[in-house]
Formats: C-alpha cells, sequence, structure tokens
C-alpha cells in the first residue's frame, strides 16, 4: 500500500476544501515530510490519514485515548459560518492510495465523510449534532469509472490490519514508552498481530470447541456403556480445554505483575535514597538465580550417580557371583571346551585324532559325528564366553559402584553448600526489601508495599499454576484411558463410533496446531528479536558495548558487557532508539509493506542520535511520512540527511487570528 493524496474538508484547523496535498514518492525518494510548529495542524493531519482509513473504529480510539470526539474536529470558523447562516455543513477527509494485491496494482479513495447541524445553547456557545454519515470506498479503473468497494473490515484488513496500525501510523510519544520497563505485554501483542497468530489462536478454540460438540453427540448417539464413557470423555475434554484456558490466564496475569514490578523497580532506583540499595538487591537476585542454575546441574548429576550407587544394595551376591566364576575359571572349568579351530583342522586333514582318515562330506559317519560334536561345542562355547564377560563386568562394578557413591557424597556436600548460599541470599533480599520499606519516604514505602502484594499474589499464582499443570498431565493420561475404552466400545455402536471419530480428528488437528501455534510464536519473537539486535546498531553508533535481547517473555532487554540488566542505564535518547528499532522490526516482519506514517520522530530523542536516526529513517520503508517540528526536529543535523530522500516537503502556517492551517509545498 502506498499513499497518493489527502483532501480535507472542515477538519481540525483546515477550512473549507483544501487543495489536494500530494503523499507519492518513488524508490530513490521514500519521504514526505510536514515541517510545523506546536499547534500548527501536525497531528490533525496525522488524525485525518487514521480517521479517513478507519472510520468510527478510529473514533472509538480517540474516545478513549484522547478523550476527544470527532465532532470536536470540526473547523472552528466553518461552525460559527454554518451556525449564523442556520445551515448543514460537511467535514471530510478523502484519502487516495494504490494497492499491490492479488489482482495486480490498483489504485482507491476512501472518504469518511459528516454531516453536521449547529446548535447554539443559551449562552451563545456553539456545537454540533452528526446528522448523517458515510464512509466510501472507490476502485479508480483503468477506463476513469469510480466503482464502489464495500467497505468492510476483509478489504482494509488485507491493505492495514487495524490491529496493526498503531505500529505503522504512530507518534512520538509511542517510541518514548515502548522501551521502558513493564511494556512486555505490548511487545507481545504487537508481534502475534503482526504475524497473524490471532487467526491462529481463534482456529485452536474453534477445533477444541469443535471436538467437545461432537463429543456431546457422540454421547447422544451411544447407548449403554458406551454412553457413560462418550459422557465421562466429552466431560474431561471440556475440563482439559478450561484448564488450558485458567492456565493461560495466570501466565498472563503473571506476566502483567511482572510488569508492574519492573516499573516499581524503575521508579525506585531513580530515587537517590534507593539507588545502593537497589544495585545491591539487583546483584544479589543475580547470584540468586545463578545458584538455582547451579543447584538444578548438581541434582541432576546426583539422579545419575544415584541410578549406580543403588546397586550397592546388591554387593553381596554380586561379591559371591564374582567369587564363584574365579574358582571355576581357576579349575579350568571356564573354559574348558574345545574350540572351533580344532575341528577345522580335523576336517582340512579328514583324518580323526584316534588315527582314523574319513571324507569331510555329509553322508560319512565320523564327518557327520564330528559335526554334531562341533555344533555343541558351539552352544557351550557362547554359554561360557558370556560367563566370562560376566565375571569382567563384575569386576568392574564394585569400582563403578564405589566411585558414584564418591561422587554422590561430593555432590551431596555441594547441594547442601549450594542451599545454605540460597538461604543466605534470600535473606539478604528480605533485609534489603525490609530496610527499603523502612526509609522514611512515604513514596518508597508505598512503592514497597505495592511491590510487596505483587510479588505474594505472584507466589500464589506460581502455586495455582503448579496445580493446574499437574491436573492437566492427570487429565491426559484419563482422557487416553477413555479414548481406549470408547474406542473399543464404539466398534459395536456405528453412529456414536463415527461422531466419536470427528471429535478425536479435531482434538488431534487441535493439539498439532497449538504446537505449531507455539513454534511460529517462538520463531516470530526471534525473528523480531534479531532484526531489533541490526536495526539497534544501525540508530545507535555506541551500542557494541551492550547487548539487546528480546527475552522469551517479551520484555525488551539491555545487557552490558558483564551480562548485567543495562535498559534503565541506558541515556534517553538511546532508550528510545531501541523503541524505534523494535517498531523497525515490526514493519519488516509484515507481509503488508504499510507506509510509515511518524508524527515527531525526534521530539524526544537525544540531539546525539539525530544524525544515526536521520540517516536510517529513509531506509525504513518504501514510503514514510514524517510530521517535523522546526529547529527542534528539523535542524542542521537532521535536514542535510532527511531533504535528500524526500519527494515532497511542506512548511505548515498557522492563522491564530482565523485559527486555521495553510500548508506550502518548498521542494
Amino acid at each position: 500500500m502506498k499513499l497518493q493524496r489527502i483532501e480535507i474538508e472542515n477538519f481540525a484547523s483546515y477550512y473549507a476544501k483544501s487543495d489536494p496535498i500530494y503523499l507519492d514518492t518513488d524508490p530513490k525518494k521514500p519521504l514526505i515530510i510536514f515541517i510545523g510548529g506546536t499547534g500548527f495542524g501536525k497531528t490533525s493531519l496525522f488524525d485525518a490519514i487514521n480517521w479517513a482509513l478507519y472510520g468510527e473504529e478510529y473514533e472509538s480510539d480517540l474516545l478513549k485515548v484522547k478523550e476527544r470526539s470527532i465532532v470536536d474536529y470540526l473547523n472552528e470558523t466553518a461552525l460559527s459560518e454554518a451556525a449564523n447562516d442556520d445551515v448543514r455543513l460537511n467535514m471530510s477527509v478523502t484519502l487516495y492510495f494504490e494497492h499491490d494485491g492479488d489482482n495486480g496494482l490498483k489504485e482507491y479513495y476512501i472518504k469518511q465523510s459528516l454531516l453536521l447541524q449547529p446548535k447554539k445553547d443559551k449562552e451563545g456557545s456553539i456545537s454540533a449534532q452528526i446528522v448523517d454519515r458515510n464512509h466510501n470506498l472507490k476502485e479508480i479503473t483503468p477506463q476513469g469509472d469510480h466503482e464502489t468497494i464495500p467497505y468492510t473490515r476483509t478489504f482494509l484488513d488485507e491493505i492495514l490490519p487495524n490491529n496493526v496500525k498503531s505500529y505503522f501510523l504512530f507518534d512520538g510519544d509511542r517510541i518514548h514508552n515502548l522501551a521502558k520497563p513493564g511494556n512486555s505485554q505490548e511487545v507481545q501483542d504487537a508481534i502475534y498481530r503482526v504475524v497473524d497468530l490471532e487467526i491462529v489462536r481463534i482456529a485452536c478454540e474453534h477445533l477444541q470447541e469443535t471436538a467437545i460438540w461432537y463429543g456431546k453427540r457422540a454421547a447422544k448417539s451411544a447407548k449403554g456403556e458406551l454412553g457413560e464413557v462418550e459422557n465421562a470423555y466429552s466431560q474431561e475434554l471440556k475440563f482439559q480445554n478450561d484448564l488450558k484456558t485458567k492456565i493461560g490466564d495466570i501466565k498472563k496475569e503473571r506476566q502483567a505483575i511482572k510488569d508492574q514490578i519492573e516499573l516499581i523497580d524503575a521508579k525506585l532506583k531513580d530515587l537517590p535514597e534507593t539507588k545502593t540499595l537497589q544495585e545491591r538487591k539487583n546483584q544479589l537476585n543475580k547470584e540468586l538465580n545463578q545458584n538455582r542454575e547451579n543447584q538444578k546441574v548438581l541434582k541432576n548429576q546426583m539422579r545419575e550417580e544415584a541410578s549406580k550407587a543403588f546397586l550397592g544394595l546388591a554387593n553381596v551376591p554380586l561379591k559371591e557371583l564374582r567369587d564363584l566364576l574365579k574358582e571355576k575359571r581357576a579349575k579350568g572349568e571356564i573354559p574348558k571346551h574345545i574350540r572351533e579351530t580344532f575341528f577345522q583342522d580335523l576336517f582340512d586333514q579328514e583324518e580323526c585324532i584316534c588315527g582314523t582318515e574319513f571324507v569331510a562330506k555329509e553322508g560319512n559317519p565320523v564327518y557327520d559325528t564330528l559335526m554334531i560334536r562341533l555344533a555343541s561345542e558351539k552352544n557351550r562355547s557362547a554359554e561360557e564366553d558370556q560367563l566370562i564377560d560376566l565375571y569382567h563386568v563384575l569386576n568392574n562394578a564394585e569400582s563403578i559402584i564405589s566411585n558414584s557413591r564418591e561422587e554422590l557424597t561430593i555432590k551431596e556436600d555441594g547441594v547442601i553448600e549450594l542451599e545454605k548460599e540460597e538461604k543466605s541470599l534470600v535473606y539478604q533480599i528480605q533485609e534489603i526489601d525490609a530496610e527499603l520499606g523502612e526509609l522514611p519516604i512515604e513514596d518508597v514505602t508505598i512503592l514497597m508495599s505495592d511491590r510487596k502484594k505483587r510479588k505474594d499474589r505472584d507466589d500464589e499464582l506460581i502455586a495455582e499454576l503448579s496445580t493446574k499443570q499437574e491436573e492437566r498431565i492427570n487429565s491426559e493420561k484419563k482422557l487416553k484411558e477413555l479414548d481406549d475404552e470408547r474406542k473399543a466400545l464404539g466398534k459395536k455402536q456405528e453412529e456414536a463410533g463415527a461422531q466419536h471419530l470427528r471429535s478425536e480428528l479435531a482434538k488431534q488437528a487441535g493439539d498439532v496446531l497449538n504446537t505449531l501455534y507455539d513454534d511460529f510464536a517462538e520463531k516470530s519473537r526471534k525473528t523480531v528479536e534479531d532484526l531489533t539486535i541490526e536495526e539497534f546498531k544501525q540508530f545507535v553508533i555506541s551500542s557494541s558495548g551492550y547487548q539487546v535481547a528480546l527475552s522469551k517473555d517479551y520484555s525488551l532487554e539491555v545487557l552490558d558487557s558483564n551480562g548485567n540488566r543495562a535498559l534503565q542505564r541506558l541515556s534517553m535518547g538511546q532508550s528510545q532508539c531501541l523503541s524505534l528499532a523494535f517498531i523497525t522490526a515490526i514493519s519488516r516482519v509484515s507481509r503488508k509493506n504499510p507506509p510509515l506514517v511518524i508524527d515527531m520522530p525526534f521530539s524526544r530523542l537525544d540531539h546525539s542520535v539525530h544524525a544515526a536516526v536521520s540517516q536510517r529513517l529513509p531506509n525504513l520503508a518504501d514510503q514514510t511520512i514524517l510530521f517535523l517540528i522546526p529547529e527542534v526536529e528539523w535542524n542542521k543535523t537532521t535536514q542535510p540527511n532527511l531533504s535528500k530522500y524526500a519527494k515532497h516537503v511542506y512548511e505548515m502556517y498557522f492563522d491564530e487570528t482565523m485559527r486555521q492551517t495553510t500548508i506550502t509545498e518548498v521542494k
């Protein structure tokens, strides 16, 4: 999708019907730049583009985020004139664009229009009421005809889905806030929406519901014992699906709590009185995590050694057997059989040890007798070889058991020491928490109290999650048993068996899709992580000392050379560049190839990163529209980097008296 031009009528500070504002770009010049001071109409034009595309859905966003009604955007002068003349007036935005879809490149325009009735109250204040609204979507054919297309979400989702628009049409505040602690849920939502994982999740839920539905039908058509089993299976399947939902809800709540704790820790760290304590606590937490990892490793090793040391319980019979075999070897009883080579020599010479000559062929009495003896000796040979091997194994067993016991003792001592260290670390962290909570600053006390409540709730959720996961495992086992039973009984009842088969197929398909969902989610996270790292390095030249990561719980993280979290130590500019790197990664992952529309991208960025960001912006998308503040964002650093890639540069002027914006193209 690429925007071509926009026409505005009586929207915000744009009076009457404006001349077309051209937004076309080409591969060498992918930028459109609007330059205007605060209040000059930049954000209004940004809102106009959003409203044109999303209509009433964007109106809901305005009400929720900005607490503004779309009627509030009606131009003041136009409203006053219409009220004086007692006439209705229009407010509209028309956006022209092209889209390269499945049927090739086509041109379209979309128009949002309101018909409004002015109203005056007793005090003389003027307001407006919506009388009618229209939204039109039309295709411009090669012959020049304007054909109406149904204004549906299906079409809009193809060009720019509503659930990801905030990652392609965004403002400086989003850049400022995204990399702050506590935004993991928003980061996860962005990835899931852009790669359409929501569709897969809905499909999983539908298959689960289908499996239950067919299970109920199987239960209704079944008779006798099979009916009881089908009912039990159906109830167990529903219970298991409810468990999955509950487990998912618990994980989401835990993530929300984690985000909230991160926000509290960030606030605490900013307070001078807590800085030293908080840094010490962070170090202790790092040591505690490492300690617990070390314990896991040692305990796994202990399990391996214990399985060997356990053989010590059989030491006495093992020793008796080894001594018996040793005694038989000393007496020559093992081995005492005649080897195959001896018989082969007799066959080659065709002469028995008694001097009797014979022909080495079947039918010869001497040859046949020797062959019978050879077969007997072969069987004895294999048995006696096994006894010899057993003797050597028994010889080694005592050494293995002894070594394993020693290793087990050493590792057990190691675990005991680590457990002592763990208790000490936990105690030190609790002491710091207590000290932070007792600081004579009301804010710290409130924050620490809030943090403790959230941590306590998280502990409750961990216990509940463990219980639910155990219930899920048990439910899987029970389902398997019931399924085996219903299969056996279902063979005798054709209708119930058919419904059962459909239920089972739906469940299996849902399970497979769930696995694919998890795998695809992880691959998507890793892809976005790699692209975020790549973009961050281009935005921040001094990033070599930091390692950027998008953790498995979807937190944007920055680690220093020692592996410590360093997000809070980044400058504001570096932190915002991390957000911008993530947004850019999201844009690259999307297959919609959308335009990027960014309102005030530099407004909160340190001037130290203006050069790197302005050099990178022209390469982010095929079309990027920027709204910039003169001097602050359009300055001697950014202007040379951006202007050479700009197809159009517009300056915006605002008449304070008339309360109107005019736009002039300067390039």
